[in-house]
């Protein structure tokens, strides 16, 4: 391991200008990028240190200083030792311009083996725990207006789930765009500075109004304390506060003209903080008693609820923000020391890589906020950073020690920002008071396993680090992290300015793109841009399978491809759906759209219309059977007219484009984009339920909605990006809904064995069947409700391989497959429950398990989970490319007929089709209006299943790779008519 000095050492002139120069000599380099101006500095400054601190850490001061004017003291002192730390820090960093903070300063002044314990010690524990727990407390506060009720408390595991995704998103933000990480400090800095804005103002009007009683400096010092080790406590809890100031120089190789910004940054920064902290304390205590404040949680909520009347909620909202744009700044600020690390060779290879594309250091960004999330898991984990936190001021004070050792080492170096030395002076000596007076104060074994640990990076220094010691399979792994991230190894800015080629060869950090295999490169470097293209827009003949055209019909993908390669050069510029869904996608997307929540709830809506298990099944069965001469009336036409849209074609071709467009007037507006909300709903209320645990603990009607905006979301996202994607997930959610119901049937025919078959004797399963004719209408909409899907495959025809095979195929599969799961899934149910049972069940599936399974019952739930998930995946699916092909035709928005170049999905379509869904989600009585339309689905049916007959008439030349029995779409056609007639007869009748 070459332990040379990290280039720093240069000559005044070389320096000067040297964000140009630099910039010139990283031509075609891989390395970060100057991003952050000096008001994304500040705000970087400001929105770390402002995070949860002030609004509850005025507390923990308080009861260690005892009395009101020593807490504002220490909350001073605090801000001048973060200052003087800061400018100690800035000179530093302005004569060792490299980003990791400590890190290059401990390397220049003390050695390799400090660095490395500091690395050790800051990546591994303190940089990620304090990420945790600003999340947690983010998390708190986020929770909180989902759990009302004072006896409704948040699970530990919904605030750890919450925390959970606060890294998360945080972490794809950082990952994407350094602009966006800054711009979003800057945002929500302006949020925490506004908030704080308003507890000043408010707190100084009762000043004004004469509320000045625990201010007054004859009483606010009586009572303080006079355990000096006490203060070294108070100093922890208001430093706490602090923390962030020394932010900018973990970044400094991103900071535009770092000379003049890191030290203006501070000078603004710093003393802001501290006045704000200050005023903010002083209108604590014009509201509030010692006494007072000393009960409190939280300080800030407290003083809302006291001033602030039903605009309370400001405030949490604002603190919200604050430790959002507070975890924001610390996973920026911990990545890149965690890169700078790995730039040095103190921690593995691939830590030092960044994507040439976006120019953030993705791998160090994702280890940081994987180790994050880790010291979630643990209950009691705070504790164990309690002991450790006495290490941060270890290294805060070796840290500015450094610069009293350099000036008297290295006078020569320039150092562009040069301090009074008493300022270091002063912080290393409050730094060795407060690793001190912790341990003093409250001596425990803690300390000593802390002490062992960090002493432990020494012994581990010399193999690793030194002696450069590393598992032969690193490498593999090191490369396979590499393209699965399309990141690159960088080089050191330093280190490229003024050098020749030949000892950019021999660097160790000096490993350029060109020292990568184009494999590793190989999509990231295309320079494509993403984009939307438009598909040429179809005239109503090229839905024309005719006679005349019939070799274009057949074999229709190996000409496609022919006439692809023979004019490619003209059709270079166009872009269209790829037959990407193989016959086992199509099953799935069968299959798994019609399995929704329906056979785990519909069972009970079927038995009360029918009022026996023997004609409820018979129902079951008639569905199926339904359904499936609709599918198969459905196959006829779609390889017949082989275009995506479901219905559209059909009606178009059939009845002209009035029909087509009123169809898909009703259905892109209303019916589809409905029922992905409804199967969004019903799956938030399956997926919210765990954390809702207590029997006087219901959800809110807003935590469904959201849940549901969440699942509608994460689809759309899915979509976006890959076919394959969401074919893969329409193929995994089919197979967990299929096992959830094989244990169900299971289940049931373990009963049935043991002679639980009372409900199932023909004898008496058809007593007291109804004689209302119209109420099986009604039965059978439920039932239907529940094969609702088997139509799925014709929506997406175009992007099915071979379909004039594979349509009919997995039709003559799923279907029937799916009526048989469903007819042995309600004689499983009529085996455990009778039918009065099963009447007053909100969620047969959820009762039948509580019956069965004992401890394993969560195990339904689950399920019916995902099966909610996959039929909310393949019901947004397929209506993204009915609002695609409308577009398409000109019967809609012309930005919904695009295709993302890249991901080659209908993205318009799929957005347009969950802003829909979302939106439908606001109203409380939505599903009521959709009850209204819902007879509509059935006329289009009736005249689609009626197009087969009508085009036989009409077009009997055309080519029908399928060509179904007359009967079957008539059948299907006169149903429709009696589903449509039957409910409207009936509720005019009730």
């Amino acid at each position: 391991m070459d332990t040379k000095e990290l280039s720093h050492d240069v000559e005044p002139s070389e320096q000067e200008g040297e964000g140009d120069k630099i910039d010139e000599a990283m031509e075609g380099k891989v390395t970060m990028k100057r991003q952050v101006t000096l008001l994304a500095g500040i705000s970087l400054i400001v929105g770390t240190m402002i995070g949860s601190g002030i609004f509850a850490s005025p507390v923990g001061v308080l009861r260690q200083t005892e009395s009101v004017g020593m807490s504002l003291i220490i909350w001073l002192l605090c801000g001048l030792v973060s200052t003087f730390g800061a400018l100690s820090y800035a000179e530093l960093g302005t004569m060792i311009p490299k980003s990791g903070a400590e890190f290059p300063y401990l390397y220049d002044t003390y050695g390799p083996p400090m660095a490395f314990v500091f690395a050790w010690v800051s990546i591994l524990l303190t940089r990620p725990s304090s990420l945790s727990i600003i999340a947690l407390t983010f998390a708190e506060y986020a929770v909180q207006p989902f759990y009302p009720d004072a006896e409704c408390e948040a699970p530990v595991l919904v605030l750890k789930l919450m925390a959970c995704v606060c890294v998360i998103l945080l972490t794809i933000i950082n990952c994407l765009s350094v602009k966006a990480s800054t711009n979003i400090q800057v945002v929500f800095t302006a949020a925490k500075l506004l908030a704080l804005l308003i507890i000043i103002v408010t707190g100084f009007v009762k000043i004004g109004q004469g509320n000045t009683e625990y201010l007054d400096p004859k009483v606010s010092f009586q009572g303080s304390s006079s355990d000096i080790f006490a203060y070294g406590i108070a100093f922890y809890q208001g430093l706490w506060a602090y923390d962030g100031w020394n932010q900018l120089n973990f970044i400094t190789e991103e900071l535009v003209n770092p000379e003049r910004n890191i030290p203006l940054a501070i000078v603004i920064g710093i003393p802001l903080v501290t006045i704000v902290y200050l005023l903010t304390n002083i209108a604590y205590f014009a509201v509030m008693s010692p006494e007072e404040m000393l009960t409190s949680s939280a300080v800030a909520i407290t003083f809302a609820n006291r001033t602030l009347g039903p605009a309370a909620w400001i405030i949490p909202v604002f603190v919200c923000c604050s430790t959002f744009g507070a975890a924001n700044g610390t996973l920026f600020t911990s990545s890149r020391l965690a890169y700078v690390a790995g730039r040095e060779g103190h921690t593995i290879q691939i830590l030092s890589m960044v994507n040439p594309a976006l120019f953030t250091p993705i791998p160090a960004l994702l280890f940081t906020s994987v180790i994050a999330i880790v010291m979630l898991i643990p209950n009691d984990f705070d504790t164990l950073v309690n002991y450790f936190s006495f290490a941060t001021w270890m290294f805060y004070g070796l840290t500015t020690a450094a610069v009293v050792v350099l000036r008297i080492r290295h006078p020569e170096w320039r150092r562009p920002v040069k301090v009074p030395l008493i300022l270091p002076i002063l912080v290393a000596l409050m730094s060795v008071y407060l690793v001190i007076a912790p341990i003093i104060d409250a001596p425990e074994l803690g300390y000593l396993y802390a002490g062992i640990f960090i002493l432990a990076g020494l012994f581990l220094y010399y193999p690793l680090v030194y002696k450069d010691l590393s598992p032969g399979f690193m490498d593999s792994i090191t490369v396979f992290f590499q393209q699965l991230l399309q990141v690159a190894p960088t080089y050191l800015r330093k280190d490229i300015k003024g050098k020749d080629d030949s000892e950019d060869d021999t660097s160790e950090s000096s490993l350029g793109k060109e020292d990568c295999s184009d494999d590793t490169f190989s999509r990231s470097s295309v320079g494509k841009e993403d984009g939307m293209e438009l598909v040429e827009r179809r005239s109503i003949d090229s839905f024309h399978p005719r006679q005349d055209s019939v070799s274009s019909v057949k074999g229709e993908d190996d000409k496609v491809q022919e006439n692809k390669d023979a004019n490619e050069g003209d059709n270079a510029d166009k872009v269209g759906l790829q037959r990407q869904i193989s016959l086992i996608g199509g099953i799935s997307i069968i299959v798994g759209s019609m399995i929704g929540s329906g056979i785990f709830v519909s069972p009970v809506g079927v038995l009360r219309q029918t009022e026996s298990v023997g004609m409820s099944l018979i129902i079951w069965l008639i569905c199926g059977i339904v359904s499936t001469f609709g599918a198969l009336s459905y196959a006829e036409l779609g390889t017949m007219i082989p275009k995506s849209g479901g219905e559209f074609p059909y009606l178009y071709e059939t009845y002209g484009p009035p029909f087509a467009f009123l169809f898909s007037w009703v259905s892109l507006l209303l019916t589809r984009p409905s029922s992905v909300s409804l199967i969004a709903l019903t799956f938030a209320e399956y997926a919210v339920q765990p954390f809702y645990s207590e029997d006087d603990c219901e959800p809110p009607v807003v935590v469904l909605k959201m849940m549901a905006c969440v699942c509608v979301i994460l689809i759309t996202v899915v979509n976006c990006i890959s076919v394959k994607a969401a074919t893969n997930v329409q193929v995994i959610f089919t197979a967990a809904k299929l096992l959830a119901l094989a244990i169900i049937i299971v289940t049931g025919f373990v009963k049935l064995g043991q002679g639980n078959t009372e409900y199932l004797d023909p004898k008496v399963s058809f007593q007291g069947s109804s004689s209302s004719v119209f109420a099986y209408g009604i039965a059978f909409y439920q039932g239907l409700w529940a094969y609702d899907g088997w139509n799925q495959l014709n929506f997406i025809t175009e992007e099915l391989k071979d379909p004039y095979r594979n349509l009919p195929l997995a039709i003559a599969i799923g279907i029937p497959l799916v009526t048989i799961v469903y007819l042995l899934t309600n004689i499983a149910y009529f085996s455990v429950m009778s039918p009065e049972e099963m009447l007053t069940s909100s969620a047969v599936a959820i009762t039948f398990a509580n019956r069965t399974l004992g401890s394993a019952a969560w195990i339904i739930p689950f399920f019916v989970c995902c099966s909610t998930f996959g039929a909310a995946n393949g019901s947004l699916f397929a209506t993204g490319r009915l609002a695609y092909v409308v577009g398409r035709e000109g019967h809609t928005m012309q930005i919904l007929s695009m295709i993302h170049t890249t991901f080659i999905t209908p993205s318009p379509a799929l957005i347009f089709t969950s802003v829909l869904a979302i939106v439908m989600l606001i109203p409380n009585d939505f599903d009521t209006l959709v009850n209204y339309f819902s007879f509509s689905s059935w006329i289009f049916y009736g005249l689609t299943t009626a197009a087969v007959v009508v085009l036989r008439v009409r077009h009997p030349e055309w080519k029908r790779p399928v060509r179904v029995p007359l009967p079957l779409p008539i059948i299907v056609a006169v149903m429709s008519v009696y589903l449509v007639v039957a409910p409207i007869i009936s509720m005019l009748q009730s």
